[in-house]
């Protein structure tokens, strides 16, 4: 049997240039590059869908201001001081024009779907979570799946944290009574 050695191979000068230039000044700027795309394109698209969702609903609810709507407890028109001790944090807000009253309160977000059907199925999951008090809310032509409503933003994170142990993405948002289509049991 015939044995053949390998020859080193030997970089000249300029080929140790371009190898150091590609490790070195290339790949970090292909890299920055990658990096740039996959926050504007994959990263920011989902944390301005939170955002919107919020937006939507101060958008909604500027609305209400601007259609001569009145808070329940607005100071003015409080005829006995004890009607305000006795609900210092309602956030119903009447139509002053009709009777049917919106209230804004604070709720765990742990889905987001693009039909009611697949909601609808995801509120039986968590069902089976013992996560009892779902519910839908439909905001644009999305459905969302909430879980507890609080008048305090304190108690909503402090579900939060139970919700999160089988929910990981859950987060609190602001929910409105005007846009919520089924109620928990």
């Amino acid at each position: 049997m015939r044995r053949t050695m390998r020859s080193k191979v030997t970089k000249t000068g300029k080929e140790r240039f371009y190898t150091i230039f590609a490790f070195f000044v290339i790949a970090p700027i292909i890299s920055i590059v990658l990096a740039f795309a996959l926050v504007q394109n994959v990263i920011l698209p989902r944390l301005e869908e939170g955002e919107s969702t919020i937006s939507n609903l101060e958008e909604g609810l500027g609305n209400i201001g601007d259609n001569n709507y009145e808070l329940d407890n607005d100071f003015s028109q409080i005829e006995d001081i004890e009607d305000l001790e006795s609900n210092p944090n309602d956030l119903t807000v009447k139509d002053s024009d009709s009777r049917n009253p919106v209230t804004v309160y604070y709720g765990v977000q742990i889905g987001n779907f693009s039909s009611i059907t697949n909601a609808e199925i995801f509120i039986n999951e968590i069902k089976g979570n013992n996560i009892n008090n779902g519910y839908i809310v439909n905001i644009g032509d999305t459905y969302k799946v909430f879980a507890g409503e609080f008048q305090a933003k304190e108690e909503a994170y402090g579900f939060l944290e139970s919700v999160r142990e089988v929910y990981e993405d859950a987060f609190v948002n602001v929910v409105s009574s005007e846009d919520r289509l089924t109620k928990p049991e």
